[in-house]
C-alpha cells in the first residue's frame, strides 16, 4: 500500500501469532542522522498503533523522500489510514 510518505508491504503468516514490523529508509533521504531520524519517527508511530495491526502479519514500512520532512501526526494519521486498509487473517 502506498501513502505519500511510506509504502507498506506485509504478508498474513499462519505459524506466527504476534505481528513482525520491519523498517527501510534508504540512504537517499539523506544523511544517517537524517534517516536515523526518520526511522526513530516511524517506529515511534508503529509503537503507538502496534495493537492497531492484526496478528500473523508480516510488514515492511519503507520510507520514502516527503517523509523526510514529515511530522510524527502526518506518519500516524498515514499509517491509521493504511492500518483500516489491511486486510484481516481469518
Amino acid at each position: 500500500m502506498y501513502t505519500p510518505l511510506f509504502k507498506l508491504v506485509y504478508r498474513v503468516n499462519n505459524k506466527d501469532t504476534s505481528p513482525k514490523i520491519g523498517f527501510i529508509v534508504s540512504g537517499k533521504i539523506g544523511k544517517a542522522t537524517e534517516r536515523n531520524r526518520v526511522r526513530r519517527m516511524l517506529v515511534a508511530a508503529v509503537k503507538d498503533k502496534l495493537e492497531g495491526f492484526p496478528n500473523q502479519i508480516e510488514a515492511i514500512i519503507i520510507g520514502n523522500q516527503k517523509v523526510k520532512n514529515a511530522s510524527y501526526e502526518e506518519i500516524s494519521n498515514f499509517l491509521d489510514q493504511t492500518l483500516s486498509k489491511i486486510r484481516k487473517p481469518a
